[in-house]
């Protein structure tokens, strides 16, 4: 009875130090996960450009934005209309 008794304790302290189940999240539908837009770059040196205000030229490389026309923003192609 002693026997079983201080494997009833011992189990019972084991159990006291287990760390709590780990819960997973529900999955996420894509429609609402976000991704973030790419940071612009640099086109002399490719590199990102930090956030804030655009200055004049390049804060790594120097090289000057009004040197080359702005890049129009890609997305989707819409077909053009025949004439």
């Amino acid at each position: 009875a002693c026997l079983v008794g201080s494997e009833r304790c011992i189990r019972d302290s084991l159990e006291a130090r287990k760390p709590p189940p780990v819960r997973t999240r529900a999955s996420v539908s894509a429609a609402t996960v976000r991704t973030a837009r790419p940071r612009p770059r640099c086109p002399g040196c490719t590199l990102e450009l930090p956030r804030g205000r655009r200055g004049e030229s390049c804060v790594w490389c120097g090289f000057m934005f009004a040197a080359v026309s702005r890049r129009r923003a890609t997305g989707p192609k819409t077909p053009r209309k025949p004439r």
